[in-house]
């Protein structure tokens, strides 16, 4: 078979872009203390984020040994990271976490939690830290979005200031920062310049764009609710670059969820080995089965090659533990990888379900609600005072009356 020099050209470019596409993949604690074939994970994730690490309000962590493998599972996470290059880190923060909320602000806690750290990662021989601060969520009134039930008292001023110090100690041990953040909510908190003229992808290393299940706002419904679009990866690009430079893209892991969410009971969640199992699925381009939307095999292929065609620096995995075995034909990780040793791979999806006509707005921060003791309370002031004014009023007219009747001879 005679190939021409443009068909070489186009597959030796094909395979440097496959090549240059990280993996990230998600191994919560739980999961690690039920024994992970890193072996088999490295043959597909060029980063292993090994989260649930939890921060106490004392800048310490609360468990420093929670999330890590002991023994035999330690063992084999080293010798892949020997042979294959995998890059292992500790993820810190989670959706109800408080530790790392208070910790931000928290200067004279700055040192304990980075000497803390730097000591985690070199003892067991790690190559940095992923951290998801919920900027949204903390700045949120809504308390069913923040999980410390109050406003942060921060911003981006203190967020900033904490990452520089962070960033400054993890370069001088050659260590990663990463950064998990909320596609849609917050690009535009995060995009100011600090003083030095720096922003905060001038600090973090890689972005981690949490898009596994984001609702698009056309894709909300009065009952229903459509999670997982295919659309999501055109969103989160989009949305970065309205904040950040273009040549910042490649920084940025979109996110790929390996579960499902129901359509109405946003906090009933599934794995995408249970949804599949159960319901018997077969065609691999269904995404929805008994009231769940989730991303299935053609899914998944087609948002990995979007974001290795679209610039971004790879992709992320929610979490791998919700997957098949690697030798099922329905396995997620192993489609990714036969997907990314393709000779085709990186193809833009040319179908209208991964692009995005339009972006959402940038969102408006919400007024603070009166709280319900506290309406009780300004009603009944309102009352009290108007029953004041009616009785001052009434007693007014009484003393005018007795004056003008004073002396009279009746």
């Amino acid at each position: 078979m005679v190939r021409t020099r443009t068909a070489v050209f186009l597959a030796m470019a094909a395979s440097a872009t496959a090549a240059k596409t990280s993996v990230t993949c998600f191994v919560p604690d739980y999961r690690v203390k039920d024994g992970v074939n890193f072996e088999q994970l490295s043959s597909v994730c060029t980063q292993v984020i090994l989260s649930g690490q939890q921060i106490g309000t004392g800048g310490e962590y609360e468990d420093v040994m929670l999330n890590i493998p002991r023994g035999a599972s330690l063992e084999q996470l080293q010798k892949a990271r020997a042979e294959t290059g995998l890059k292992v880190l500790i993820g810190v923060g989670a959706p109800h976490t408080m530790g790392l909320a208070f910790l931000i602000p928290q200067t004279n806690l700055h040192e304990r939690f980075i000497k803390q750290t730097i000591n985690l990662l070199e003892k067991n021989n790690l190559d940095g830290i992923n951290l998801d601060p919920l900027f949204h969520r903390v700045q949120s009134y809504d308390p069913k979005v923040n999980p410390i039930g109050h406003i942060a008292q921060w911003g981006f001023k203190e967020l900033a200031k904490f990452l520089m110090t962070l960033s400054k100690a993890l370069k001088s041990r050659n260590k990663m920062l990463s950064m998990t953040y909320q596609v849609m909510h917050e690009e535009h908190l995060l995009n100011a310049t600090g003083k030095s003229g720096k922003q905060i992808t001038d600090l973090v290393d890689q972005f981690i764009a949490s898009a596994y299940d984001t609702v698009l706002p056309w894709d909300q419904k009065e009952q229903k609710m459509q999670p997982s679009a295919r659309a999501l990866g055109a969103v989160a690009k989009g949305t970065w670059l309205r904040a950040f430079p273009e040549n910042t893209l490649s920084k940025v892991h979109l996110g790929l969820p390996f579960y499902g969410r129901h359509e109405t009971r946003g906090e009933s969640v599934e794995g995408y080995a249970e949804l599949v199992t159960r319901e018997q699925i077969e065609d691999d381009d269904v995404d929805y089965a008994d009231g769940y939307y989730f991303n299935n095999i053609g899914t998944v292929k087609g948002k990995l090659n979007y974001a290795a065609a679209s610039g971004f620096g790879g992709v992320s995995i929610n979490e791998v533990g919700q997957d098949l075995a690697m030798d099922n034909d329905k396995s997620l990780l192993a489609a990714i990888k036969s997907e990314l040793a393709s000779s085709s791979f990186p193809t833009l999806p040319t179908s209208p379900d991964y692009t995005a006509k339009r972006l959402p707005g940038i969102p408006k921060p919400k007024p603070k609600p009166v709280q319900p003791d506290a309406a009780k309370t300004e009603a009944e002031e309102a009352q009290t005072e108007k029953t004041e004014e009616a009785k001052e009023a009434r007693e007014a007219k009484i003393e005018e009356d007795r004056k003008m009747w004073e002396g009279q001879d009746l």
